[in-house]
């Protein structure tokens, strides 16, 4: 699963918002709901791409955020001046593990104070097609992945298939292709 942050809303523009979103979740206690404590973060390409992948350890470090440090998150939101309102769409069709992965992410955001965030679900069709289209409130929670590394990249480009943020950027792009 993924927390898309639509890339052309004010409120993400700021990297220290990310990056507190980032850090304010407990990416083990998100595991234990999503796949009862089995799995492993991937990061941008999954694990299953021998060679394409962060170890677990590079994830969690301070360069990727995938770790929980409310202390740094709560910072880091303090000094960008912002209070954060926003949706967060999910996909009501998925499976009960998916809401409570959903509920968690809201109710900690917003119990920390990082920012107030009320779920918004929809049935599969229509909650897909806002993803992709960049067509919600703020964040979503949502889905990614391809079966090939390649094509997995190509989804960040701009106007990818599953650029569910709606980035885009020259310079990833030009990455990308390289």
């Amino acid at each position: 699963r993924v927390l898309f942050m639509k890339a052309d809303d004010p409120r993400w523009a700021d990297d220290r918002v990310r990056k507190a979103v980032a850090l304010a979740l407990d990416t083990q206690e998100l595991m234990k709901i999503m796949v009862e404590g089995n799995g492993a973060w991937r990061g941008i390409v999954s694990g299953q791409h021998a060679g394409w992948t962060l170890s677990q350890e590079q994830l969690k470090s301070k360069k990727y955020f995938l770790r929980q440090d409310l202390a740094e998150a709560k910072k880091l939101i303090a000094a960008s001046g912002q209070k954060i309102d926003t949706g967060l769409l999910f996909n009501t069709s998925y499976p009960q593990s998916y809401q409570d992965a959903v509920q968690y992410v809201a109710q900690t955001l917003t119990s920390e104070g990082i920012a107030t965030v009320k779920a918004y679900g929809q049935e599969h069709a229509t909650m897909r097609k806002n993803q992709d289209e960049h067509n919600y409130d703020g964040l979503v929670f949502g889905l990614d992945g391809q079966g090939a590394p390649e094509s997995f990249l190509l989804d960040f480009k701009t106007g990818g298939p599953k650029n569910g943020s709606g980035l885009s950027n020259k310079e990833v792009d030009a990455d990308v292709d390289k």
